[in-house]
């Protein structure tokens, strides 16, 4: 199904199991994905599925191809006012088309667009083009794999205090199962540092991130044949920074532990026992079509558990339904209770199409009132979804 006949009706048999299955070579990204669900990365190589971006991958997107603008078109040598501004242009070339992007996407419609990531963005892209335009860069083309040659520093102020810098450099493990490109290396004095950009607004340090570093840090290794010093992950709209632990041991133990993880996926019988529903599903776009997490919201044997989870989602049939003054009015069976829900009839056009009997799922809701008789609460991220299958 495509973004132009999405009209929010499963049809579960067609669409459970996923078909696809993840392929090699895999990014540091991707194995995260993985690592946290295995079933959500067959669901990210099946075609079928309608996608849905928030909004901060999507300024994640946007920073991270300004940051590339800069090197593919750098910024003339001007005052500093002027560099600033040309990088604000930049962003807001990259924004807007990723708010073209979103609009294609029937799902992404509507979500609330936070101006204050926005413009912690645009201070933290300003900052960066200020410190590339005075360092200088070599950019590593997209054409260019394996070892590179160190080459001379694009910059007018170079000095013997500022390191060489290689930007989207292209790196692999060698043996096919792992490609990436690291955002930024400095070579200093008989080191080599490794940067990985974030666009995260958070200051503490996830463990996925360091294992992306690592298997960067490994990478590196079998590209140029030299460990790198070390390593910091950059959060540029917080403006931290954290160093990460890259010895040889912890990143072999790393990609040991990263081919087991492959493995196991590959020989996988079916695509339920590679589900790890959880905390995980909140950022998983894939849940309307899940049914392992389905299953999972079902099982729970407490009424107060089950209603915090239903935030995520819950499924139910529909009761009653109609319309009052322009309002959807719906009365849901849910496990043992009736959930009742109000919304205007231009938030879920779909409900045309249900009828008493029709099962729902909603998602991104919160539950809130009486325990046996909660009402929905429906937010600007909130989806609801008709079976029909």
């Amino acid at each position: 199904m495509g973004s132009e006949t999405f009209d929010y009706r499963l049809d579960l048999p067609s669409t459970w199991p996923p078909k696809g299955h993840p392929k090699p070579p895999f990014g540091p990204s991707a194995l995260e994905i993985m690592r946290s669900c295995p079933l959500r990365s067959c669901f990210d190589a099946s075609d079928g599925y309608e996608r849905r971006l928030g909004f901060a991958a999507r300024i994640g997107t946007v920073f991270h191809r300004t940051i590339q603008s800069f090197y593919e078109q750098p910024i003339p040598k001007n005052q500093k006012q002027q560099i600033a501004e040309e990088a604000r242009q930049h962003f807001l070339i990259e924004y807007q088309k990723q708010i073209a992007e979103s609009a294609k996407h029937p799902r992404e419609r509507g979500l609330p667009i936070d101006q204050t990531r926005v413009d912690r963005a645009i201070e933290a892209i300003i900052a960066e083009a200020l410190r590339i335009n005075q360092e200088g860069f070599i950019y590593s083309s997209k054409s260019l794999q394996g070892r590179m040659d160190k080459q001379t520093v694009i910059s007018p102020f170079q000095t013997e205090v500022i390191p060489n810098v290689e930007v989207e450099v292209p790196v692999n493990s060698g043996d096919g199962i792992l490609s990436g490109r690291i955002d930024r290396v400095e070579h200093r004095r008989n080191e080599t540092w490794l940067f990985d950009y974030k666009s995260a607004i958070r200051d503490d340090l996830p463990g996925r991130y360091e294992r992306q570093l690592q298997l960067y840090a490994y990478m590196w290794n079998k590209t140029r044949n030299e460990w790198p010093t070390e390593a910091h992950v950059l959060y540029p709209l917080t403006g931290s920074v954290h160093r990460v632990p890259i010895s040889e041991e912890i990143c072999q133990q790393i990609y040991k532990d990263t081919v087991l993880l492959i493995t196991q996926v590959e020989e996988a019988s079916t695509r339920s026992e590679l589900a790890i529903p959880g905390d995980t599903c909140q950022i998983c776009d894939f849940r309307p079509w899940c049914q392992p997490f389905w299953k999972w919201q079902s099982q729970d044997a407490s009424l107060t558990s089950a209603l915090e989870k239903a935030t995520l989602g819950f499924e139910g049939e529909i009761k009653e339904i109609g319309v009052v003054n322009y309002n959807w009015r719906l009365l849901i069976s849910w496990r043992n209770s009736i959930i009742t829900l109000k919304i205007p009839q231009e938030r879920f056009p779909q409900l045309k199409n249900a009828k008493i009997g029709t099962k729902i799922r909603v998602l991104d809701s919160n539950l809130r009132g009486l325990r046996h008789q909660p009402q929905a609460q429906i937010t600007e991220i909130s989806e609801l979804f008709i079976i029909i299958g």
